[in-house]
């Protein structure tokens, strides 16, 4: 017979939330999957976390949430969260996957203060990890809806050099960089650790415009220095006449290689440097690094499509307790809405 307990705590750096390190970067090969992601997330949030965990004959599973307001909680996620799902260890099979879940999908419901809804975002829809929440949360006891919000952009390198990769991209692409070298003298640098100079000059990128400081200005910088530690940063900049001009922010670990932030000033000319900037951060990362994948993260389609190969979706999973009257109303709104439920 197989035995599950579920927990549920508020202390992200509690012993008892990974006591046997199953949740650094050892055992995590996904960044985001990682205490560290979470704590970062958490440091910059402010809200109370409320991580539920669950174990099952050896087997480990993990919830990252965070409380919002007296009776919701939500996803420890984001505006740099690609993907949020369950973390699991101790490769455990589907029906113990689930039955963890479960196991945490019910505790939820028995925690105080009592909990009418839950939202999980972005959540992967190609990995089973949507069918996987709505399953066990149903079992739970709760109501169930899921919706398509966005895409993840990414593009299969593995074995290609960059000509052959260049050579693959839309001819449109391929015309509009060769344009933009007749406009200006780019200068472009990827530097793959973080010194004080070039976080200043990403961050005069980022204050030109494209991104406020607000989404960006620490949680990112904490995350560049760990990973600069790790080996695993790349920072590209793109210059001209000296000035900073558009900037990104990658990592590179276990074969793949992460886009985190893209920023570019507003004032420019008619100029596009992002084109001119990606294609030598590609350069870098299929020449130099090797990746077997090249990850855009989510968002709109946008250029996204012209330098990737491959979108798959990403979801909005809503979970409401009909136990309380704000859970019924807001099941109710999501019906009118025309969202997927189930119970």
């Amino acid at each position: 017979m197989m035995w599950v307990k579920g927990e549920l705590l508020t202390d992200i750096d509690a012993p008892g939330v990974d006591p046997t390190g199953q949740l650094e970067r050892a055992a995590q090969p996904v960044p985001f999957d990682r205490r560290a992601w979470f704590r970062g997330v958490w440091r910059h949030d402010g809200n109370v976390p409320l991580i539920c965990r669950a174990a099952s004959e050896g087997a480990l599973c993990w919830l990252f949430l965070k409380r919002e307001g007296p009776s919701a909680a939500s996803s420890l996620s984001n505006a740099f969260s690609p993907a949020f799902k369950p973390v699991f260890s101790g490769n455990p099979d589907a029906e113990r996957q689930r039955a963890m879940l479960v196991a945490i999908a019910r505790r939820l419901r028995m925690a105080r203060p009592r909990i009418a809804s839950l939202t999980f975002s972005p959540v992967p829809g190609s990995d089973g990890s949507v069918s996987l929440l709505q399953n066990a949360l149903q079992a739970a006891g709760w109501i169930v809806v899921a919706h398509e919000i966005s895409a993840s952009w990414s593009a299969n390198v593995a074995g290609q050099s960059f000509e052959a990769y260049w050579a693959a991209r839309p001819g449109h692409l391929r015309s509009r960089f060769r344009d933009e070298l007749t406009k200006a003298s780019f200068d472009t640098q990827v530097f793959t650790r973080l010194d004080a100079d070039a976080w200043q000059a990403l961050e005069e990128a980022c204050r030109g415009g494209s991104i406020p400081e607000a989404e960006w200005s620490g949680f990112l910088e904490e995350m560049a220095a760990a990973e600069s530690e790790a080996g695993c940063l790349r920072l590209s900049l793109c210059r001209v006449e000296e000035a900073v001009v558009a900037g990104q922010l990658w990592t590179v670990e276990n074969g793949v290689a992460r886009r985190h932030l893209v920023a570019w000033g507003e004032d420019l000319a008619g100029r596009s440097p992002g084109t001119i900037l990606t294609a030598a951060t590609l350069h870098h990362l299929i020449d130099e690094d090797k990746v077997d994948t090249v990850d855009f993260g989510t968002g709109d389609g946008g250029d996204k499509a012209d330098w990737t190969d491959e979108s798959t979706p990403r979801f909005r999973v809503e979970a409401y307790n009909p136990a309380t009257l704000a859970g019924l109303w807001g099941a109710a709104r999501s019906r009118l809405a025309g969202h997927r439920t189930a119970r």
